[in-house]
């Protein structure tokens, strides 16, 4: 049973409930996120998968079409290897110019709007004092 078939026949529920579907032959597996240090070893090469600054420094450097065939080429291979049957798709960077900021120290910076953001190197995520 492909990865179609299967999440088909679990939407559609019992053969009583639906004649001529099969009952799954496992339960559909896949993930909504997955930390970008996790994909790398998984995949044994770096991505710009989730990775935060280094997505972002990419975008700065204008390789926003690498960045965004990247990010979707590491997605494919992890549920490839992972065997999973469904992934949620990130969001593609918009298609614009993207401005380096002015960096305030080695891990924050002045966005567009004039905010001051800080990004946690170690959680990955950002922080912006408005």
């Amino acid at each position: 049973m492909n990865w179609w078939e299967r999440l088909c026949n679990n939407a559609e529920g019992t053969d009583a409930d639906c004649p001529g579907a099969e009952r799954p032959d496992r339960v559909p597996t896949g993930e909504m996120n997955a930390a970008g240090e996790l994909a790398e070893e998984i995949i044994a090469h770096e991505t710009l998968f989730n990775r935060g600054r280094k997505e972002l420094q990419a975008l700065w450097d204008g390789r926003r079409n690498e960045a965004a065939c990247d990010c979707g080429t590491a997605l494919v291979e992890l549920a490839h290897m992972l065997e999973w049957d469904f992934v949620e798709i990130p969001t593609v960077p918009a298609d614009v110019e993207y401005h380096r900021p002015k960096m305030t120290g080695e891990h924050s910076w002045i966005d567009d709007e004039g905010h001051e953001v800080h990004l946690n190197p170690e959680a990955g995520h950002m922080q912006s004092e408005r």
